[in-house]
């Protein structure tokens, strides 16, 4: 087989592994993690489930960024994610409780970002083509 096509093979079977990654086995680990954060005081969380779509989809940018080599982008991410999540845990009577929303979304993104540093190590050592 050629190198280029060595490469290429290579490449995307680690972009591949590395979404579905962030995908499932992430979102497994961010779920666990989240079960042991009380939410006594509002157990009433809106939209159940969204939260898992919004984290996949968060995990998934993440993970294509820094393949593309943009890590500075991620920082794009994370800022509107936190400027859109802003209202729901501020104010009187927060929509969900600033814990539940900061240990989810720190888990995720320590998550994706070992998998998208993990896939740009792993697609430095394929031949070049």
């Amino acid at each position: 087989m050629s190198d280029t096509l060595v490469h290429w093979l290579g490449f995307c079977s680690i972009v591949l592994v590395a979404l579905a990654l962030a995908w499932w086995p992430a979102a497994v680990v961010v779920r666990r993690l989240l079960a042991g954060v009380d939410l006594s005081d509002n157990d009433d969380l809106p939209r159940p489930g969204l939260g898992r779509w919004i984290g996949r989809f968060e995990r998934t940018l993440i993970v294509i960024l820094l393949i593309a080599d943009a890590p500075t982008a991620v920082g794009l991410v994370v800022t509107a994610k936190s400027i859109l999540r802003f209202p729901e845990i501020t104010g009187n009577e927060p929509a969900i409780k600033p814990e539940y929303v900061l240990v989810g979304s720190l888990a995720s993104w320590t998550i994706a970002v070992g998998i998208g540093y993990l896939a740009t190590l792993l697609i430095g050592e394929l031949p070049n083509p």
